[in-house]
């Protein structure tokens, strides 16, 4: 409404009696009048005094929608004038004046402006369900059992300890005897970490090669020991005709006090101190 008033009011101005004939109106210039004493007006010779053709005019300002007229839009002014008296004193319409205010066409669109700020993040939505669980995956096969590994090289014997105090003497019998134990390896065997104890004792080991056999001898020292049978005890690794190595352990008893004081003579435990391994 702003709009059709202030081109309305632009429209007044171009409807000044110099201008009748400009501006795209319906009709065109004036025919010319009978005589200049008598003027014209909108093609009637009239008395001058009956020539204001701006008293009572009827304006009206509607859209002009884009078209033939105004390319763009715009507005469209319609003067209606009032009827004026012609030579032989009757009344007579003028044609109404159409004025046409057209828009501009639009221009070439400009430069974008800068960005504006983030705007605010909307709510979160709610979690949706959970899915379903995935089916199981399929076990893998078991790996092959790697090799045994190398056996480490033998130790070196430890010293051996200190003799516990002799029992308490049965009878008038105490062992003065020091015995000699053979452990001799088979030919098809192989034995690693070979450990020979005395009643718990580690006992001294020397070893040699006997007749292409590895031959280990122990010394037995029975010395202080009351009359009764004692146990030595021989710890080691085996391999049979190059098979993998497994712990195996013999025990060979001893007895003190029987037979002549060497501990011979008899039968039992003293009678063989040779332990095949």
């Amino acid at each position: 409404m702003k709009r059709l008033g202030l081109l309305a009011a632009l429209a007044l101005l171009a409807l000044a009696p110099a201008s009748a004939s400009a501006g795209g109106g319906s009709g065109g210039p004036p025919p010319p009048g009978p005589s200049p004493e008598h003027g014209h007006c909108w093609g009637y010779a009239i008395e001058r005094d009956h020539c204001d053709r701006d008293k009572g005019d009827t304006i009206e300002v509607v859209a002009e929608p884009a078209g033939l007229n105004c390319p763009a839009g715009g507005i469209k002014v319609t003067v209606t004038h009032p009827k004026i008296k012609g030579d032989k004193g009757d009344e007579v319409a003028a044609e109404p004046e159409v004025f046409y205010i057209c828009d501009g066409l639009p221009g070439e669109p400009g430069p974008p402006g800068p960005p504006g700020p983030p705007g605010e993040p909307g709510p979160q939505g709610e979690p949706g369900p959970a899915g379903a669980d995935g089916a199981d995956g399929q076990d893998g096969q078991d790996g092959q059992d790697g090799a045994d590994g190398q056996d480490g090289a033998d130790g070196q014997d430890g010293v051996a300890g200190p003799r516990g105090r002799p029992g308490p003497a049965a009878a008038t019998c105490v062992s003065r005897r020091i015995g000699s134990w053979r452990i001799i390896v088979r030919r098809a065997h192989r034995v690693r970490a070979v450990r020979i104890a005395f009643e718990g004792v580690p006992a001294p080991t020397r070893r040699a090669i006997v007749r292409g056999r590895r031959v280990f001898v122990a010394r037995i020292d029975m010395r202080g020991l009351a009359k009764g049978v004692y146990v030595a005890r021989v710890r080691y690794r085996v391999s049979v005709n190059g098979g993998p190595f497994r712990r195996n352990t013999h025990v060979h008893y001893w007895r003190t006090c029987t037979g002549n004081p060497k501990g011979g003579g008899k039968e039992g435990p003293n009678r063989f101190p040779v332990e095949l391994i």
